[in-house]
């Protein structure tokens, strides 16, 4: 495969996965509300215990089996993505438990925690991606203008996913805050910004913005 076939195909499945991305929570959400009259759930994850369930795992799974193709620039990239890819399916298979408390098994417990650490893994992994390594690839000389501008981008973004979640840690973590917002869909809403900040940074990577030839 010619050098060019390749930087298209890596351009390709950074748009493909910038557009899952973003279009994950709309799917959800319209999606639930005209096809099953289903209300906002909690959470993103929470639409695996409704009508919406095969497109959660559906989605989630392809952005996890995109991730795992991408191969970046170096050896670090791709480990990077092979842990991002990994976490995210994880997510699929291991669901969030349902809504009502009262009636969780131990297995759906021990269930939970492992997807509610694939979720943060995956997030952090993706938050190094546009802190760390989308920032750090000039080919030739000083970064072009467009390069700079793209690079304050991913830092943007990338501290917007941190910011989502620790937010989402210490909603989990402290009672009281917990309590406060628990009739809101507050961790959806934080889902929705760090999913659309990370489907942002890759469109940008993939060139659909801010385009010139350093990439």
């Amino acid at each position: 495969m010619s050098q060019h076939s390749s930087t298209i195909n890596h351009q390709t499945l950074r748009r493909l996965i910038g557009i899952i991305a973003i279009l994950h929570p709309v799917a959800l959400y319209v999606g639930g509300k005209l096809i099953f009259n289903i209300d906002l759930q909690p959470s993103m994850s929470h639409y695996y215990w409704t009508g919406m369930s095969d497109v959660f795992v559906g989605i989630i799974t392809a952005t996890g089996v995109f991730l795992l193709c991408y191969r970046g620039y170096a050896r670090h990239d791709h480990i990077v993505s092979l842990v991002a890819g990994i976490s995210a399916i994880l997510v699929a298979l291991f669901p969030v438990p349902p809504i009502i408390a009262d009636q969780l098994s131990s297995t759906q417990k021990y269930v939970g925690l492992v997807h509610g650490a694939a979720a943060i893994v995956f997030l952090s992994a993706i938050a190094y991606f546009c802190l760390v390594l989308f920032v750090r690839h000039v080919p030739d000389g000083m970064p072009s203008t467009e390069k700079k501008k793209r690079n304050l981008c991913y830092k943007i973004f990338g501290y917007i996913i941190v910011a989502c979640i620790i937010a989402v840690i210490i909603y989990a973590a402290v009672p009281f805050i917990n309590a406060k917002l628990s009739d809101i869909p507050f961790v959806f809403w934080l889902e929705v910004i760090a999913f659309w900040s990370f489907g942002a940074a890759w469109l940008i990577k993939g060139q659909a913005l801010l385009t010139d030839k350093n990439g």
